[in-house]
């Protein structure tokens, strides 16, 4: 049986973001300020494991505080990932300082599938939003460009 994988990124306030990801092991839900770019950093790290990158980390700062999603590769098909959380924000504190709130294998291919489609449904409530002419209120607060992806293999 293939393992369940949800996730879900949204904008939730001013500058603030939610992201939900759910599996059979349970649920995990990260917030983060407009202080960074917790998309886009997650974003990079995940493109930097499909690229072959052993290690890769996406920071999604809070105030005050940070989580860590910490993605390790097991194999050219598998990565463990971790995710910390931090009671200070910018330390650059090691792994091993925080808090392990969530830890669980995938499958790299799986586990970014269910990314893109988080993303995709993102996009979409974007785009509704956009489309009340709220764009320019969205784009005030967030100050960052989104990395649209389409596809990664096939979609279960």
């Amino acid at each position: 049986m293939k393992k369940q994988i949800k996730f879900s990124y949204e904008l939730v306030g001013t500058g603030w973001s939610k992201c939900v990801l759910e599996t059979d092991k349970g649920s995990v839900t990260t917030t983060a300020s407009y202080l960074d770019d917790a998309l886009g950093n997650l974003c990079k790290a995940l493109y930097e494991i499909i690229c072959g990158k052993e290690y890769s980390q996406a920071i999604f700062t809070e105030e005050p505080g940070e989580y860590r999603w910490v993605f390790k590769k097991i194999n050219n098909d598998s990565m463990k990932l971790q995710i910390l959380e931090y009671d200070d924000l910018w330390l650059g504190l090691p792994d091993e300082d925080g808090k392990l709130i969530y830890e669980d294998k995938f499958k790299i291919k799986r586990f970014v599938q269910a990314f893109i489609r988080g993303i995709n449904r993102l996009l979409t409530d974007v785009t509704q939003i956009a489309s009340k002419l709220e764009c320019k209120i969205y784009f005030a607060n967030w100050n960052a460009k989104f990395l649209i992806i389409t596809n990664f293999g096939d979609t279960p």
